[in-house]
């Protein structure tokens, strides 16, 4: 009964003027919960009768009860004249499409509902809209908890096909969350919301979406943070495209904004506003580089395997040295990366990439300096890990090597390759806490583990040979002519 007084007050509230299109009346039309959920509800009701006429204003209203959502989803074109469409959410959040042509985009509205005014413009234009709604599924709820002093950051898909709470174990901490895409297409993060509680009944906070763009995190008022994808199954099973981070948000605070950074290009500049301090995070199971840095006189750079734990610093750079430390490598899944200044007032701008070959790494020139990790270094599955470094112009280069940590239990093994030959160093030969140096043109070092170790930190600095690489050639040269002789 419901849905027809809607369709039959649709039909009424708008004619159809054949010369120039639909007109919308000065009232609001509004919609509510349907008897059969199956069933969506359209506006216009018929698809081939879309053209609205110039110079309208058309006004729509949603209820949702509690419980519930709806999945709005539009079309328009509206090419030219002051034409709009303006989304308000359940919280009073605005969405503005102005002067342009729509593809079907989505939007999520939850208790108590929203708004959407159409203003056609000058020229007048197409406008569709479905309106589906959904009941939560709360049949099951899944539960995470996190460690408040945690040097690794809990981090999951962004789907959640039931409400899913986030727990921290100290009463007297807070969750901070924030949001990494993978791709570019943002419009799928708009499906999973948050809630500031243990349940979907908590006040709501926004979706995914909104913390991305709001380029902060979003903090909990106590210890619990609810997540949950709303809409059917196709959309919280396709809606994986973007990764969560969550940690207590003491660690967090500090920092005047904190968010995520998607690296969907590669290699991607990232502008640093002037901010006393700005902490971001990036995330993928492929190493990372930091290739470039342009830094004030003031500001500094901060790396971190995990969260911002101390013991976590992988490495600071500052004016003064990160021309001859980068470009770098970074072994982790989630690193941190937190810029600092004193009174800069310009913006700080630095390059990440993800291609090995273009990022510069491994290339070995005079006055490099730099290190070596084995993958996931500082986690529990610190595993197998290659790295070469080739002379560009073949100039005969010293590898002076500082060995700060290496794990050579077991089976584990480091092995080093220069142009004369291959070293390996295994728990009967551990050169933990060595300096070492390797001549030649190029370097490979190669660390092999069972993936259950405590990993590999290796510094290294690039140099001129010297005359020790000629007497170590002759010497070679010497015993393989020795060799020839006695067979």
């Amino acid at each position: 009964m419901i849905s027809f007084l809607v369709i039959f007050f649709g039909i009424f509230w708008i004619s159809k003027i054949e010369a120039t299109g639909l007109t919308c009346s000065n009232s609001i039309i509004q919609y509510n919960l349907p008897q059969n959920l199956s069933q969506s509800q359209y506006f216009p009701i018929s698809p081939n009768d879309t053209l609205f006429a110039p110079n309208q204003i058309c006004r729509f209203k949603i209820n949702i009860p509690s419980g519930y959502n709806i999945d709005l989803s539009f079309s328009a074109s509206f090419p030219n004249g002051s034409s709009s469409i303006t989304i308000i959410d359940s919280i009073n959040q605005t969405k503005t499409y102005e002067n342009s042509t729509v593809t079907t985009q989505n939007a999520y509205f939850l208790s108590p509902g929203g708004s959407i005014y159409v203003s056609t413009g000058k020229t007048g234009g197409t406008f569709r809209m479905e309106i589906k709604y959904y009941k939560f599924r709360t049949a099951f709820q899944s539960n995470f908890f996190i460690s408040s002093n945690s040097r690794d950051p809990l981090s999951l898909p962004s789907n959640f096909s039931n409400p899913t709470v986030f727990s921290i174990d100290s009463s007297a901490s807070q969750i901070s969350l924030i949001t990494i895409p993978r791709t570019s297409d943002l419009s799928n993060l708009q499906a999973t919301v948050i809630f500031d509680g243990p349940s979907v009944d908590s006040r709501y906070l926004g979706s995914l979406y909104d913390q991305y763009v709001s380029k902060n995190q979003f903090i909990s008022s106590g210890r619990y943070l609810t997540l949950y994808t709303l809409g059917s199954e196709s959309i919280y099973n396709n809606n994986n495209n973007a990764q969560i981070i969550l940690q207590d948000s003491a660690i967090t605070q500090q920092f005047s904004t904190f968010s995520g950074i998607s690296m969907e290009i590669s290699p991607k500049l990232i502008t640093i506003p002037p901010l006393k301090s700005f902490g971001f995070v990036t995330f993928s199971e492929e190493p990372e580089f930091l290739i470039s840095a342009n830094l004030n006189n003031d500001s500094t750079i901060d790396c971190y395997f995990g969260a911002s734990f101390e013991d976590r610093k992988m490495a600071s750079y500052d004016k003064s040295n990160c021309g001859d430390a980068l470009p770098q490598e970074f072994r982790a899944v989630l690193r941190t990366y937190v810029v600092k200044r004193d009174n800069g007032v310009e913006n700080v701008t630095m390059v990440l990439g993800r291609n090995r070959e273009d990022s510069g790494f491994q290339d070995a020139k005079i006055g490099r300096k730099g290190f070596i990790t084995s993958q996931f270094y500082k986690s529990t599955n610190a595993g197998y890990s290659s790295d070469t470094f080739t002379s560009s112009n073949s100039e005969m280069l010293a590898f002076n090597l500082k060995i700060r940590e290496i794990d050579l239990t077991q089976n584990n093994s480091l092995i080093i390759t220069n142009d004369l030959k291959t070293t390996i160093y295994d728990r009967n030969n551990n050169p933990n806490g060595k300096d070492l140096m390797i001549l030649g043109k190029s370097f490979n070092f190669q660390y092999r583990s069972n993936f259950i170790n405590q990993g590999m930190f290796i510094d290294f600095e690039i140099s001129k040979s010297g005359s020790s690489f000629k007497f170590q050639l002759n010497l070679l040269i010497f015993y393989a002519f020795f060799w020839i002789l006695i067979e």
